[in-house]
């Protein structure tokens, strides 16, 4: 069993968090101590931010659209994303501008618990 620890510093965490009426936020502290923000999407479009790491996508109620911000001053970000239900509802991925994902303007999460892990060079997206 784990042991709880309390957090003794501050933290700071980057990226735009001024609009949260939509959104389910939280943060968790993995094994190595480092904390994750996650957030939980549902049925409709969301725009992510660069201040997402990790999006939990339930397409229960229907389809989801996540929509992955511009690369083009975000060298070296990563994002995972995550269908976290069981029904055939596609999770549809999409880029900004003339990004592409592995060449795709889309990509496509269609079994339950499929997930992708993009990381972008700056220029595109590529499934890791």
């Amino acid at each position: 069993m784990a042991r709880a620890q309390k957090l003794l510093t501050p933290v700071r965490l980057f990226g735009d968090y001024s609009d949260l009426t939509d959104q389910s936020w939280t943060l968790t502290v993995n094994r190595s101590g480092f904390i994750i923000p996650t957030r939980t999407v549902t049925t409709g479009s969301h725009s992510l931010t660069e201040a997402d790491n990790v999006i939990f996508a339930n397409a229960a109620g229907g389809g989801v659209t996540v929509d992955v911000y511009n690369t083009s001053s975000n060298a070296g970000a990563m994002v995972t994303i995550k269908k976290i239900d069981t029904t055939n509802n596609i999770v549809t991925i999409t880029t900004e501008g003339g990004d592409s994902i592995d060449g795709q303007s889309e990509f496509y999460l269609q079994a339950p618990y499929d997930s992708v892990t993009l990381v972008t060079d700056g220029s595109n997206w590529y499934v890791i």
